[in-house]
């Protein structure tokens, strides 16, 4: 039920409403500006996280590359060990075929 107040009153009752309004107002810009801050900073964190994930990619480039480039040089190394060891070997089955043959030739 609505109770009926004098036009005085009713003007204070309006006043204050509209002061109280008035004060959720200022409250509210206060914290839409603050979430705009926020907003602001979050920006900037996710654009200084993109750069770094781009770093880190290129990072992770460069080693997969020198990883690459190091196996490379090992495999190479191998190979060139490889050859050596073949050619010593064969070196010493041709001694030990000079040597046998040697043997044959010295009476006992």
């Amino acid at each position: 039920m609505i109770r009926w107040q004098p036009a005085s009153s009713q003007k204070e009752a309006a006043q204050k409403t509209d002061k109280r309004f008035d004060e959720i107002n200022v409250h509210l810009a206060k914290v839409d500006a603050r979430l705009e801050a926020v907003d602001d900073h979050l920006k900037k964190i996710n654009t200084r996280i993109k750069g770094l994930s781009q770093d880190m990619a290129a990072s992770l480039q460069q080693v997969v590359e020198c990883q690459l480039r190091t196996e490379q040089q090992i495999d190479t190394r191998f190979t060139r060990m490889a050859i050596c060891l073949e050619a010593m070997d064969a070196r010493f089955d041709r001694i030990e075929a000079t040597m046998a043959t040697r043997e044959m030739m010295v009476p006992a």
